[in-house]
């Protein structure tokens, strides 16, 4: 259910790996990733594919939620380094990002337990991210 026209749904379902056994299994053992499925990695860093069954995009994010950089369908047994100033990161399905015209300064906001880009103006006043 989108909260206002603009603004767009990057991961309704939201997995977080906090811990380190949570963080060191990730997404191993799944088939796919469902289309507004994600798994937030807290804290995060540099993240690897080694063992996984597909493809996803990652998305490294700041302290506040924003984007510093998008790697997209990085592909199984492939690694991506964070850049500075990553805290968390965010792997949604491969083609994500781009369907989304998700790009790096762009910042997302939590709500209802997803992701959701900031938007501009009077309708993103009123949520708090």
């Amino acid at each position: 259910m989108p909260i206002c026209e603009n603004r767009q749904c990057v991961a309704g379902s939201i997995q977080i790996a906090e811990s380190f056994a949570a963080r060191l299994v990730g997404l191993l053992g799944r088939r796919e990733l469902g289309c507004e499925e994600g798994l937030l990695i807290k804290p995060g860093g540099s993240v690897h594919t080694l063992g996984m069954r597909f493809a996803v995009d990652v998305l490294f994010l700041d302290r506040r939620l924003r984007i510093l950089r998008i790697v997209a369908a990085l592909l199984p047994g492939r690694f991506a380094v964070a850049p500075r100033g990553t805290r968390s990161v965010l792997e949604i399905a491969a083609g994500r990002a781009a369907w989304l015209e998700l790009r790096a300064g762009m910042s997302l906001v939590e709500h209802g337990g997803g992701l959701w880009t900031s938007g501009t103006g009077r309708c993103s006043e009123g949520l708090k991210g």
